[in-house]
């Protein structure tokens, strides 16, 4: 059940980012795991905190941008692709 995983991610997420919640990849994670449980603004604000924890970090950019896409933000979409193919 896709719906079931996707709970499940939110959940493990959450309980390693209690262990470690300055960890850019868990906070990837997270936002990759809210975003396949219907909840882009949770996704986004995951997202936005990986990239802040580590601007350099590409795959979270990439999410960010298809995160920003599927809310309809296409310029920052746009912007958010256009720093990872920078890096």
């Amino acid at each position: 059940d896709p719906e079931q995983t996707a709970a499940e991610g939110v959940r493990w997420s959450q309980a390693a980012l209690a262990v470690r919640p300055q960890n850019p990849v868990v906070w990837n994670r997270l936002g990759g795991a809210l975003y396949h449980a219907d909840d882009l603004d949770g996704a986004e604000v995951a997202l936005r905190r990986a990239v802040a924890l580590d601007p350099r970090f590409v795959w979270a950019l990439s999410n960010l941008g298809n995160i920003l896409k599927s809310k309809g933000d296409l310029n920052g979409s746009l912007a958010a692709h256009r720093e990872a193919v920078r890096l």
